[in-house]
């Protein structure tokens, strides 16, 4: 990974066929040991990177949609819910909010009339119902305005409010080869974290996407490779990536 792309890989996450529909995380997969220590040993990267860098704000992106970025920013809110740390989840894929689907969240108010209104209003908040110290700020509806939104002063002072308030912010962002939004974002955040389905896309679009994120705010605290078949999963030690992980051009 680190010869053909110049970074590091922090995880990988198998493959996992639903069952009923139900979306891929720790809360309904606990059973599935791969699975399981996948997302333990990428909190623990986490948890250096805060403990090393003091960073609690982690944005997690994909170079384009469907790579699995929203689900595994869930797993990794979820991980980290799950050892006892106050965290809190938010959606701000303003132009096409999952985390409310993911979640089974309904109509509320949120993130964004949370933005619009320059308030956060304690009602916009939902508690996880396993884990009460996991918060999350969604959507339910998409934003018309999302670049007016991301660039007002609030933005900053919404995180900082936060940053007071939980142990890990975990910002589900928009995909790198979309639009803009990221960039805003970025400002933000303290460490970024890519995810890459595997062999979805070739090399010269994954290497594109992390040269946009060289000139971001937030650095690159590394990828992790996603819908992995099991058996290239070593999770006794640091992962290693598999040589097909990538496409060549």
């Amino acid at each position: 990974m680190k010869k053909n792309l110049k970074t590091s890989c922090i995880g990988s996450i198998p493959q996992i066929k639903p069952i009923n529909d139900q979306p891929i995380l720790l809360t309904h997969y606990s059973h599935h040991y791969m699975f399981k220590e996948s997302l333990f040993n990428l909190r623990h990267e986490i948890e250096s990177d805060c403990k090393n860098n003091n960073h609690k704000v982690f944005m997690v992106t994909s170079c384009v949609p469907h790579e699995g970025k929203s689900t595994t920013a869930s797993n990794i809110a979820l991980s980290l819910a799950h050892k006892g740390h106050k965290v809190m989840l938010l959606d701000f894929d303003l132009r096409n909010p999952t985390l409310h689907k993911i979640f089974s969240i309904g109509d509320s108010l949120g993130l964004i009339d949370c933005l619009e209104k320059n308030q956060l209003n304690k009602s916009y908040i939902k508690i996880h119902s396993e884990y009460p110290n996991l918060s999350l700020l969604v959507s339910s509806h998409a934003s018309q305005i999302p670049t007016e939104l991301l660039s007002q002063a609030y933005v900053s002072k919404l995180i900082q409010r936060l940053k007071n308030e939980y142990d890990y912010i975990i910002l589900d962002t928009p995909p790198i080869h979309l639009m803009d939004d990221t960039y805003l974002i970025a400002r933000h955040a303290e460490s970024m974290i890519l995810v890459l389905r595997q062999d979805y896309l070739p090399v010269a679009q994954i290497t594109e996407s992390l040269d946009r994120i060289s000139r971001m705010h937030a650095p690159l605290l590394g990828c992790v490779i996603n819908r992995v078949e099991s058996r290239e999963i070593n999770t006794s030690s640091k992962y290693e990536v598999p040589f097909s992980t990538v496409r060549s051009i």
